[in-house]
């Protein structure tokens, strides 16, 4: 496999890890309430409530967290395996947002809000392939209040400190004209026909269910770079995750939200031929909003350049005592990998484009990945048909599940070889 870094075995389990399971964050609540009257079926006064959340890492400096339980019954040699937290399903991802936005984290995770300056959210569903639906309805956003939303889908490298559509990692739709958002750049998109003899506005404000079909045709996969993974397990704050090296943007990619008369390189991306974004306000079709999506695998993407010795600096040590999670004694290359002298960042599985939503100045959104919509499309997939044109979002949590155990019982094969050895 070609990347850049040596392959690093996993840590040796500890026995005191069995103890820890992941747990919700703990939450100090924000000054901010969902509009009265906001339909949030099923929750009461207390879920609908929105907090901040505490003592638990952010993606952020080119690190990545997950969470993280110790497995060494069912995988002897990686010890440590991926776990989920209530609740179990597609949500706001708590690691993956601006500290700022506030959640519901006592409800069902899905509402994003915040008192401040543009600041983002991604949810935690990754769209690598296939056709996707799901909608998110606007809470407050373009009224009397100031306060604004945009939607969109963004990559892993995008930045959360500012509105989806700001770079060329994010595609978004903003609310004051209902433009589609692109490096920055406002434009009109494509409206259907049958909007424009309707009248229908593409802006949206406080009560507008918009929904987003995203499609990303299917990929071809290439045998000789399989996905490739490298996560230390750590302890912070009591508990366990995975750190990981992120994503992160390039120059040359930053450098197109420059005008093209100013930039000194043009660079031309590579795009998925045949994808697209189509936009539904309240059921109704309004339009293509973008159309060949920039491309998200290798070497589109590259990860964090850590040196060796930041990297078992910053890994394994509980902030609270400063005491190594687990022993460093075996943190050392694969005997394998040590041949590899490549330039290009692998994939980790989780290459791809995710749900976001941006707020400002009290702004409010909430998802809904399915599979009950408000303005469900036609060609929507039954439950479990997997080959329909366009399938609820919610699908791909169970599927993320099964692709991270696929892979965790190929790392434990690859490195129970390297022991042998």
């Amino acid at each position: 496999m070609d990347c850049y870094f040596q392959r690093i075995k996993p840590r040796p389990f500890q026995p005191q890890d069995l103890a820890i399971v992941p747990r919700t964050p703990t939450t100090h609540l924000a000054n901010i309430v969902p509009p009265h009257g906001s339909p949030v079926p099923g929750s009461s006064r207390e879920q609908d409530a929105l907090y901040y959340t505490d003592d638990h890492p952010h993606n952020r400096r080119g690190f990545r967290y997950l969470y993280a339980v110790a497995t060494p019954t069912l995988f002897p040699v990686l010890t440590y395996t991926l776990a989920e937290s209530a609740p179990y399903h597609g949500k706001v991802s708590y690691f993956d947002r601006a500290i700022t936005t506030a959640i519901d984290v006592r409800g069902d995770g899905l509402t994003v809000a915040t008192q401040r300056g543009f600041v983002s959210a991604r949810a935690d569903l990754c769209i690598r392939e296939g056709g996707w639906y799901y909608e998110t309805r606007v809470l407050r956003a373009n009224d009397e209040s100031g306060a604004h939303v945009r939607l969109g889908i963004t990559r892993r490298e995008a930045s959360l400190e500012a509105p989806v559509g700001f770079d060329v990692y994010g595609y978004g739709l903003r609310d004051k004209g209902g433009q589609a958002m692109h490096l920055s750049r406002p434009r009109p998109f494509v409206i259907s026909a049958a909007a424009a003899n309707s009248a229908e506005d593409p802006a949206f404000r406080t009560g507008d269910v918009i929904g987003l079909h995203v499609h990303l045709p299917r990929r071809v996969v290439d045998p000789t770079r399989p996905v490739f993974r490298d996560r230390i397990a750590i302890k912070y704050k009591g508990l366990l995750y995975f750190e990981c090296l992120e994503y992160q943007p390039t120059k040359e990619m930053e450098d197109l939200i420059v005008p093209l008369k100013k930039r000194k390189i043009e660079v031309e991306p590579e795009v998925i031929p045949g994808s697209f974004i189509d936009v539904y306000k309240n059921g109704k079709y309004i339009g293509r909003a973008f159309s060949d999506l920039g491309a998200f695998l290798p070497p589109n993407s590259k990860l964090h350049k850590v040196t060796r010795e930041r990297r078992d600096d910053s890994a394994g040590h509980d902030e609270d005592d400063n005491t190594p999670a687990t022993s460093n004694s075996s943190h050392s290359t694969s005997t394998r990998a040590k041949t590899n002298n490549s330039r290009v960042s692998p994939d980790d599985g989780q290459l791809g484009y995710f749900p976001t939503v941006s707020v400002f100045n009290g702004g409010c959104a909430r998802f809904n990945f399915g599979p009950h919509f408000e303005f469900p499309p036609e060609n929507l997939a039954v439950s479990g048909e997997v080959n329909a044109p366009v399938r609820p979002l919610c699908e791909r949590y169970d599927e993320q599940i099964a692709e991270d155990i696929v892979q965790d019982i190929l790392d434990e094969i690859y490195f129970e070889g390297e022991e042998e050895e």
